[in-house]
């Protein structure tokens, strides 16, 4: 049964599409072993009355990674929505799975 987590982490994040290799939670590091997957989310949230406003847009990179221990998780990077800070973003852990 997944388990919603839903807060902030650190994410170390390496290579030139700057990909996760590891986070901090619950007081340790969880390598990840495995990317499985990615995808874009450039979605309105759901909220019809911000509909067809670019910048009011999500504009986050998912991850669905595999750890060195076998655990499943779903991180999202939240890039913003200015280009100068969009390596900066932050990260959050959503779910394990």
């Amino acid at each position: 049964m997944p388990r919603f987590i839903g807060q902030e982490v650190e994410v170390r994040a390496e290579g030139e599409v700057r990909e996760p290799v590891s986070f901090q939670f619950e007081g340790r590091e969880h390598r990840i072993a495995e990317v499985l997957e990615r995808w874009h989310d450039r979605s309105y949230g759901g909220d019809s009355s911000r509909k067809g406003r670019w910048w009011q847009r999500r504009h986050r990179t998912c991850y669905q990674v595999r750890t060195e221990s076998g655990d499943i998780f779903e991180l999202h990077h939240e890039r913003g929505t200015h280009l100068e800070t969009a390596q900066k973003g932050k990260w959050f852990l959503y779910r394990q799975l």
